[in-house]
């Protein structure tokens, strides 16, 4: 077998993690001493547990069955990139505990092109979803990638809407590269595989095991020049990817929410810690160091527009929803005249609904 069949191998061995992996090597000094390891040896390392070196074992004695497979998936299009490769992403060389090997399908984000990593909120609000889409568009229009996990809420809508927008966008999956996952998901990954790609460490046919997120969330950060949350709760997974981010070195940004919001307790604490705020998508240029070259003036642009009934309705109206009532008091206005403002406004595509009699600003 070659070393490469080798690591091939070995990545089917759920246990052997990056970490064990190098520690390992460090020893042993070659990969294909780390392969053929006596059981005596597995005993010596003291990591493994009988169950584990009978696993080790069983994949040792199988090498024609892995070598087949793993040529089988080359031929379908799924590569098996090691740190000894020359594609091999040099931004992920960078740090320690990375993988010592990936699958992709499609391409590799490219190294000459600045990339963000969008992450937050499965379950958004319609405040976080607007942002999400904005920030993935208006980066990919200025030529930068976008990083994410392809999962649902913030990071699949930032990647749809760099993908709408004619930019690459890459999803690092916590599964093997043939699982789609989640299921609702399915055009997306179909778009990330015409317009970018699909990455991980964990082998074809791998299930989306929770335990195997937070390691892929090193990945996300490794290969992104930045990272910005949207929405986070106090406690979520996309505070993991920011912990990754501070261990590599990288810049964080964060967009402020509502204090008493769960959403957004997460970005304000960050914020409070010293993340970059964030507010719009200059700011996230800035943090990259390509300054204002896409500011667009949308506001204005809006407001010079519209007929004066529907400015002063349009001006109550930001991007935390507001309900019926409140825009009455607000924009001093009768309630049939706000009723008929607003669905000028939404027939115009300014403003959408966020529920019932519950109104935001679009952000296009």
């Amino acid at each position: 077998m070659t070393e490469k069949e080798m690591l091939y191998s070995l990545s089917h061995l759920s246990f052997l993690t990056a970490d064990k992996f190098d520690r390992m090597l460090e020893v042993e000094g070659s990969i294909a001493a780390i392969y053929n390891i006596e059981e005596t040896g597995l005993q010596r390392v003291g990591c493994f547990s009988g169950e584990q070196i009978r696993k080790w074992k069983t994949m040792q004695k199988n090498w024609a069955g892995f070598r087949e497979q793993y040529h089988r998936e080359e031929a379908a299009g799924i590569r098996f990139i090691t740190r000894w490769d020359e594609d091999y992403p040099e931004k992920l060389r960078l740090y320690s505990g990375q993988p010592y090997g990936i699958y992709v399908r499609g391409k590799l984000p490219d190294p000459d092109q600045l990339s963000v990593a969008i992450v937050g909120a499965r379950k958004c609000s319609s405040y976080g979803r607007a942002l999400a889409e904005k920030f993935g568009r208006e980066l990919a229009e200025a030529g930068v990638q976008i990083i994410s996990g392809a999962a649902a809420g913030i990071d699949g809508i930032s990647q749809w809407a760099a993908l709408q927008a004619g930019g690459a966008s890459f999803g690092v999956l916590g599964s093997g590269v043939d699982i789609v996952y989640p299921p609702e998901n399915a055009g997306l990954f179909s778009a990330l595989l015409e317009k970018g790609g699909l990455i991980s460490e964990y082998p074809v046919g791998r299930p989306p095991l929770a335990i195997q997120f937070p390691p892929r969330n090193r990945i996300i950060s490794g290969l992104a020049d930045c990272l910005v949350v949207v929405e986070a709760r106090k406690k979520s997974g996309t505070l993991i990817t920011t912990d990754y981010a501070l261990e590599q070195g990288k810049d964080i940004g964060a967009v402020p929410g509502r204090v008493g919001d769960g959403l957004s307790e997460g970005c304000n604490r960050l914020i409070q810690s010293g993340a970059f705020l964030v507010q719009d998508t200059e700011d996230i240029l800035n943090i990259l160091g390509k300054f204002g070259e896409i500011s667009k003036k949308i506001e204005k642009k809006t407001r010079e527009s519209l007929a004066s009934l529907e400015k002063t309705v349009y001006s109550c109206l930001g991007l935390v929803p507001k309900h019926l009532e409140q825009i009455v008091l607000e924009a001093g206005v009768s309630l049939p005249q706000a009723m008929e403002a607003l669905l000028t406004l939404e027939l115009k595509g300014v403003i959408v609904r966020a529920g019932v009699n519950e109104y935001v600003k679009r952000l296009t």
